[in-house]
């Protein structure tokens, strides 16, 4: 659905998704690598993408993990994704923007509006 308001500067289109059920948002070609959030060691994509199709077949409800690097418990959503990633059962989403980041301020301004801790995740396809 379209939100109403200003888009960021350039923006082709900016929309909010909500989800019956959690996704994972990713990154699309940004993503470089997947690392432990505990001991910084990058784990194999083949050990990831195990824990996802796991993860998968609950969709998405079990989300927890046993880092294979150092034993420490945590979930797919705390790992350290270079670039961000993760999961969610909303979207907000800006299409093209000419612009970068989001600064603090204005995260924490949006995180009001909506009432929930957001992660920005610059994807692209």
């Amino acid at each position: 659905m379209p939100v109403c308001g200003p888009s960021p500067p350039g923006a082709e289109e900016i929309e909010a998704h909500g989800y019956d059920h959690v996704v994972f948002v990713d990154q699309g070609s940004n993503v470089e690598r997947v690392n432990c959030p505990h001991c910084a060691v990058t784990t194999s994509t083949s050990w990831w993408q195990d824990r996802m199709d796991a993860a998968y077949e609950t969709s998405f409800a079990r989300l927890d993990v046993r880092m294979p690097c150092c034993g420490a418990e945590t979930t797919l959503n705390e790992l350290d994704y270079c670039w961000p990633a993760g999961f969610a059962s909303a979207e907000l989403r800006a299409d093209s923007p000419a612009r970068g980041w989001l600064g603090r301020d204005e995260q924490a301004t949006v995180e009001a509006v909506y009432g929930h801790a957001l992660r920005q995740i610059w994807a692209r396809y």
